[in-house]
């Protein structure tokens, strides 16, 4: 007997009602962040995890990260004013600031009348490759503490701020056969999200400016039966023709129970889209702990009825 799929199993496309984004970054956790959603027009908020560095600033503003290494799941580069690869500090030379020169704290110069307000003289060196070609200044620099009255931030900092800024989208269900038709016990199910796209934001403040880019590595679905499964792609769109016994390529569950014991006699899917975020500017580059968006529908799940005619 022909099984017409679009009948006993259907095709449809589960769009999830998109949500209003409440950014409520924190980056005092160890987890990483998320974005939790429903199918409601409630709306949803963004959590980041332990990913960003609140960028340390010494007496003068200087915007470096200690050694410029990795610091709670953040790792960061940074480069010279010819945009090549540099350490974030040198014993020598001090921190990188944000044009991409070094600065270490050193004494007023003699015959140089001291600034008003906060902040401090630096020895000011600027690298051409790495350790060489440095060309220091004859005399030491005056970093203020503050400009227009607000505290001088790190890239770091304005990373972070960048990282608050992305607008990230909660995935957008779909599934064959639909969720809006019985599925059936032993039956390949489809996932896969329809969207899969990459997101910036930049944060900019006097003399720093900060690219954050986030795009998605894989969705992890938890079908609700107490099965899940990791995809590390968008899924394959199930597309009429295709054999209805054969499971998805690359995202796909089969249900081996029904879901009459569950709330609502339906279980709940849930598509976790995890994103792998950067940022670069002012002459340094980095990472921060992945975040993720999700979004959750549900199924009713029964076994296949035989009926014999005569």
């Amino acid at each position: 007997m022909h099984m017409n799929r679009g009948v006993a199993i259907g095709i449809c496309l589960v769009t999830v009602a998109a949500c209003v984004m409440m950014p409520t970054v924190s980056f005092a956790g160890g987890h990483i962040g998320s974005v939790t959603c429903d199918e409601s027009p409630a709306g949803c908020d963004l959590h980041a995890g332990h990913g960003g560095h609140h960028g340390s600033s010494p007496a003068g503003g200087i915007d470096a990260p200690p050694n410029g290494a990795a610091q709670g799941g953040t790792s960061i580069h940074c480069e010279n004013p010819s945009h090549q690869q540099i350490p974030c500090q040198d014993p020598d030379l001090g921190s990188v600031g944000a044009d991409g020169c070094y600065y270490k704290p050193t004494s007023r110069p003699e015959g140089r009348k001291q600034p008003s307000g906060p902040g401090g003289w630096y020895a000011k060196t600027c690298t051409r490759n790495g350790s060489d070609g440095r060309e220091s200044l004859s005399h030491p620099v005056w970093r203020p503490g503050s400009t227009g009255g607000q505290p001088l931030l790190s890239p770091e900092q304005v990373a972070q701020m960048a990282v608050r800024r992305l607008d990230l989208p909660k995935p957008v269900l779909a599934m064959n056969p639909p969720r809006t038709v019985r599925q059936l016990v032993g039956v390949p199910v489809w996932l896969w999200v329809v969207q899969w796209p990459t997101k910036t934001a930049t944060a900019r403040v006097p003399g720093v400016e900060v690219t954050a880019t986030a795009h998605p590595t894989q969705v992890l679905w938890a079908s609700g039966d107490g099965g899940s499964v990791v995809c590390s792609g968008p899924g394959t769109h199930w597309q009429p023709g295709n054999d209805p016994t054969r499971s998805s390529p690359d995202c796909g569950h089969v249900f081996r129970r029904v879901s009459t014991s569950s709330p609502g006699g339906r279980f709940a899917v849930t598509a976790t889209m995890r994103w792998a975020v950067s940022w670069q500017g002012a002459h340094r580059s980095g990472t921060v702990a992945d975040l993720s968006t999700s979004a959750s529908t549900s199924v009713k799940v029964a076994e296949s009825q035989a009926v014999n005619t005569r």
